[in-house]
């Protein structure tokens, strides 16, 4: 499976400060999260959803994760982390490849990303036109 990704979406982690606050930083990526926290009861990658999983609105999927993150997932998370586990949620229910960008250093002129992908995604980056492997 290859992912395409285009370096010019709004990025998790940013050293920029965000005006939020930090609500909108992500504190619990969600691939490592989900297997640390999720997968004891959920299967890894989700292995244990029933075929109904992938199917619930987003609204009703969101109110799910949070409930689940909150309460046996021991995790406090933000707004920021409930939507990233639901996306990643979702990629797993609809076994789409999925990636997350962790953190980003955009201050100088050589970018560096670092950030996690399920398992056997062969990602490449395209940035201003050039794309290439990772």
């Amino acid at each position: 499976m290859v992912l395409l990704v285009a370096l010019s979406f709004a990025l998790s982690g940013n050293k920029n400060k965000p005006k939020d606050g930090g609500a909108g930083i992500v504190k619990y990526p969600p691939v490592s999260t989900f297997e640390s926290s999720c997968a004891r009861c959920h299967g890894p990658q989700g292995s244990f959803y029933g075929n109904t999983f992938g199917q619930l609105p987003d609204q009703e999927l969101e109110k799910l994760i949070s409930e689940m993150m909150n309460g046996p997932g021991g995790l406090n998370p933000n707004q920021a982390d409930i939507a990233a586990m639901t996306a990643y949620n979702k990629a797993l229910a609809q076994h789409k490849p999925f990636i997350f960008i962790t953190s980003a250093d955009t201050a100088t002129d050589s970018i560096n990303y670092s950030g996690e992908s399920i398992p056997g995604t062969i990602l490449s980056l395209t940035s201003k036109g050039e794309t290439r492997p990772c």
